[in-house]
């Protein structure tokens, strides 16, 4: 998360003018910021407040921030291919106002995947505050660093997340990044397991058959940036499927030394049913070949609970 103004925004800063096939406009304002209005009725729009996104893929826009709500502004923009497209879960929206208010719990748990905290009188996010931090995932931290300061080393306030087993540790994960219970089976995003990564995993029989000891910091440490070499992460998956008797997972019949990444957790489009050109790796981990058998074995994880 970042201020929506050209100075933070930089190069993936939206580009001012009209929006192609939208009945709206990005305007310059002479401090910086940008206003996000109707092309047709100039005189209703609102500033962009912050900017949602690393700007990799894509950025959505927030602001209007009041005591218990917020905006999610109708467009996001896509630096890479520099056009727009309509702000995902907004598709079925009447195109009219500025984009989707959120209220209350719905806008704070918008902010929180963003950042820390927010002001205690506005939904708006809390400065210093930008980005995921410590207390995101170990929760409030005074009565923590209190108890460091104090030598209190038999309980330092704190839950130990290392010891919590990986359904509950995925759980914390799976605030912003979404678990089985905050998908829907029979809604359009129930196909989207490349999107939402806990839910992708949690159907997967990597998953469902660990002892609960598999979970996203089995191959991703948070307190780092994510890595991208495949070797790394199939290492992990040889740690199980190698054969071995203290593995416990069976070694792939078609390669038992590499290519699981690609096989099995393939890059595929993170939205089914839309133009947007993101892909990322799928987290249903499982093959992926286009057999009738695979076919099946997706439709029945989308129909069932684990």
């Amino acid at each position: 998360m970042r201020p929506a103004d050209m100075r933070s925004l930089g190069k993936i800063a939206p580009p001012v003018g009209p929006i192609a096939q939208s009945h709206y406009s990005i305007e310059a304002q002479q401090n910086g910021a940008f206003r996000f209005e109707r092309a047709d009725r100039h005189e209703i729009g609102s500033t962009l407040g912050y900017a949602l996104g690393s700007g990799k893929d894509a950025v959505t826009f927030i602001g209007d921030f009041k005591p218990s709500s917020l905006v999610e502004f109708r467009e996001t923009y896509l630096p890479s291919l520099h056009r727009w497209s309509i702000t995902p879960g907004q598709e079925a929206a009447a195109d009219v106002s500025l984009g989707a208010v959120h209220e209350l719990g719905m806008a704070q748990h918008c902010v929180l995947c963003h950042a820390v905290k927010t002001k205690p009188d506005s939904m708006e996010p809390a400065q210093g505050f930008f980005g995921v931090g410590c207390e995101s995932c170990h929760g409030p931290g005074a009565e923590h660093i209190k108890a460091v300061k104090a030598g209190q080393t038999n309980d330092l306030k704190m839950p130990d997340l290392s010891k919590i087993g990986a359904s509950k540790l995925d759980a914390v994960c799976a605030r912003c990044h979404r678990s089985i219970d905050d998908v829907t089976i029979d809604s359009g995003n129930a196909a989207e397991t490349a999107r939402f990564q806990g839910y992708g995993l949690e159907l997967s029989s990597c998953f469902k058959h660990s002892n609960d000891r598999l979970s996203c910091v089995t191959c991703h440490d948070p307190h780092t940036s994510v890595r991208t070499d495949n070797r790394y992460y199939e290492s992990i998956c040889l740690s199980c499927h190698s054969g071995s008797a203290s593995g416990g997972g069976k070694s792939c019949p078609v390669n038992s030394k590499s290519g699981c990444i690609p096989c099995h957790m393939p890059a595929r489009p993170i939205f089914v049913n839309r133009n947007i050109p993101i892909a990322m790796a799928d987290h249903l981990i499982m093959a992926y070949p286009g057999t009738e058998s695979s076919r099946s074995s997706l439709r029945k994880r989308f129909t069932t609970r684990p």
